[in-house]
């Protein structure tokens, strides 16, 4: 392995939130986001396994990104213009 080469690591986070489906009742449901280093990272929304390639979770997680920053601009009284970046995903 080279100087510029990195090997793959393994990730975790977990997270509790109050779900749409028990609003009522503050429910909460896990949501956990793991990478063993394999390429794909999986979502694991209550009981819903996801698995994506890294590529397209990058790309959903900047999507995600620049909505949170436009929807926060909005409230704020701003919009805020995200950054311009190469996606596999088309932003509309």
């Amino acid at each position: 392995m080279s100087k510029t080469e990195t090997q793959p690591t393994a990730f975790f986070a977990e997270r509790e939130f109050i779900c749409w489906r028990g609003r009522e009742h503050d429910e909460l449901y896990s949501c956990k986001v793991s990478s063993q280093g394999d390429h794909y990272v999986s979502l694991n929304l209550d009981i819903m396994l996801i698995r994506f390639a890294d590529d397209v979770a990058e790309g959903i997680a900047r999507c995600l990104y620049d909505e949170v920053l436009i929807t926060v601009g909005n409230i704020a009284g701003f919009v805020p213009t995200p950054a311009d970046r190469d996606s596999i995903l088309e932003r509309t």
